[in-house]
């Protein structure tokens, strides 16, 4: 295929330069907003799952070998990619939180990147206002917010990122016309599906339009057709073994087990997926963003009426809006509306880009004249305070709430492994009896992560010589679990999880009373908090469980007592 655009005369470094230098700064200052919200706050979905079994494949890369750790990867969760790159970094770093953030910085670069090649070589934008074009998308609400931004790690943002990235290189590939390109849209399609397997959905939604009406001129239909094969064979081979492989899985996860999935939501509550993707873009970003086209719109104003009018055929040409650009930002929110999607607000996060971008260039096309110093400067002078404000948000939104949860976590613990050891047990099988901020997972991610005196054995945390062994017997979050609870009636379910704790469970955290009626009203959603009351009661009247530790403050609304199972122990 030949280059349909000539390359910008000019070339240098440097642009790039600063580019990676925002990145690695935006990554930076992530990572003293995750030690700042992790001195006195606990873990929480989805984060603490990911960065578990991001520990796990390190670990077991250190252990047994890299060949374990990698097909422990592409086969033990919904996501593969990233878990990949950290059994590939294991041999050389220790498992911690920065891994997450690592991965998350190296998605931003190369989305940074694409951005940076893509407005130099489709939207004709000179060195230095392409490098201020970048600015608006390191201003995002959601880059720094305490759950989701790039001190976390979920999915969600990653997704984002690289469909917005896959985006891109499909709008370069379409203006350049170059096999590379395709070729690369395909691969960076396909890392997109290994990060997050609900990718294909939203890329088929934003670029079949896209490719429907490229396909629609004569003169390119040909090398278009041969470039999008290229692309789709690039995707399918890169990507589709993760979701044969894993297909049973995926499909109960996405399908069945996923309460949001099937929410089936009214439009009127639907319609607030719109409000969750404005929100991830932020005031800042879209301050940022509008300042192009006023400053630029104000510039190419004044330089018409100082000029004759121009008879080129380009300038003749009247301005339009970029549809692409503004459907790439409207169609994941037609997506879950549609749906009638859970009010997840994270799943929003990929129309963040075609809507800062569109905000940013609303009219398609290479900017027609090349902004002056004077306007440079005017968008720079609106960048600085508009970056302050996403960062000084984002450092407010990591001090978390009024109580030291992180405390109560490793008092929870401590309790535990006093216990066993004064009992003479050097293993401790726990779990909680409800569905809230303190919870199996969070104990885990505290005892691997964040407890001073754990000795880690391999994955396994100890705790003054105590195993601590998180069991989710009890763990009953979606009604798809609820429904594999043997028994024909919610009392014989509850009997069933009652015998399996008496059997398998050395410690469980019960709930006080308040917490309980809290759950049972507010967090109805996890099913097992809607029998946190009859479970609850039932534990403290089979006199099995006595309490040994003080009752634990872990919010304003929950206090748990750790409590011992006295059935069979010595």
């Amino acid at each position: 295929m030949m280059d349909a655009t000539p390359p910008l005369p000019h070339r240098t470094p440097l642009p790039a330069v600063l580019v990676l230098l925002a990145c690695l700064a935006a990554g930076g200052f992530a990572v003293l907003l995750n030690g700042r919200f992790y001195s006195r706050n606990q873990p929480f979905y989805d984060s603490m799952s990911y960065h578990e079994q991001v520990h796990r494949v390190m670990q077991l890369a250190r252990s047994e070998g890299l060949g374990a750790a990698l097909s422990t990867a592409c086969r033990s969760s919904t996501v593969c990619l990233p878990l990949v790159m950290a059994a590939i970094a294991g041999p050389f770093c220790a498992p911690s939180r920065a891994v997450g953030i690592a991965i998350q910085v190296a998605e931003l670069l190369f989305f940074a990147g694409t951005l940076l090649f893509y407005l130099r070589q489709v939207r004709r934008f000179d060195a230095w206002t392409a490098v201020l074009g970048i600015l608006p998308f390191l201003a995002w609400h959601c880059l720094y917010d305490f759950n989701g931004g790039l001190s976390d790690f979920r999915m969600d943002l990653s997704l984002a990122l690289l469909t917005s990235t896959t985006v891109l290189w499909y709008l370069i590939a379409m203006a350049t016309g170059r096999t590379l390109h395709f070729l690369t849209l395909g691969l960076t399609a396909a890392a997109t599906c290994l990060f997050r397997a609900t990718a294909p959905v939203y890329l088929v939604l934003m670029l079949t339009p896209l490719a429907i009406a490229d396909l629609i001129p004569a003169a390119t239909r040909r090398q278009r057709f041969v470039g999008l094969l290229i692309a789709a064979a690039a995707a399918t081979l890169g990507a589709a073994w993760f979701f044969v492989f894993n297909y049973q899985k995926l499909y109960f996860y996405y399908v069945v087990w996923n309460t949001d999935a099937n929410a089936h939501l009214p439009l009127r509550e639907s319609l607030a997926h719109a409000r969750f993707a404005f929100q991830h873009v932020g005031v800042a970003a879209a301050l940022l963003a509008l300042s192009f086209p006023i400053v630029l719109g104000i510039e190419s104003l004044l330089h018409r009426t100082r000029h004759a009018p121009a008879t080129t055929s380009a300038a003749l040409t009247p301005p339009r809006p970029d549809w692409r650009i503004a459907w790439v930002g409207i169609a994941p929110i037609l997506l879950l509306v549609g749906r009638g999607a859970g009010l997840n607000p994270f799943v929003s996060m990929p129309a963040t880009f075609g809507l800062t971008l569109f905000a940013m260039l609303p009219l398609a096309g290479p900017l027609r004249h090349a902004p002056s110093q004077s306007a440079r400067l005017a968008i720079a002078a609106v960048a600085v305070p508009c970056l302050l404000m996403a960062g000084i948000q984002g450092w407010r939104a990591h001090h978390g709430g009024n109580v030291d949860s992180m405390a109560a976590h490793r008092a929870a613990l401590d309790a535990i492994a006093a216990d066993a050891r004064r009992q003479g047990r050097d293993t401790a099988a726990y779990a909680t009896t409800h569905c809230y901020s303190l919870n199996r997972g969070s104990l885990h991610s505290v005892a691997v992560f964040d407890h001073p005196d754990v000795v880690l054995a391999g994955s396994e945390p100890r705790l003054h010589g105590v195993a601590l062994q998180p069991n989710a017997c009890i763990d009953i979050a979606a009604q798809a679990d609820w429904d594999r609870v043997p028994g024909a009636t919610d009392d014989e379910k509850l009997a069933q999880l009652l015998a399996a704790a008496d059997r398998d469970l050395d410690y469980l955290a019960i709930p006080d009373e308040a917490t309980t009626a809290f759950v049972s009203e507010h967090l109805p959603f996890n099913v097992i908090n809607r029998h946190a009351v009859t479970l609850r009661q039932r534990l403290l009247d089979g006199g099995r469980w006595t309490p040994v530790s003080d009752p634990i403050r872990n919010g304003d609304h929950e206090v748990v007592t750790i409590y011992r199972n006295t059935h069979g122990l010595p």
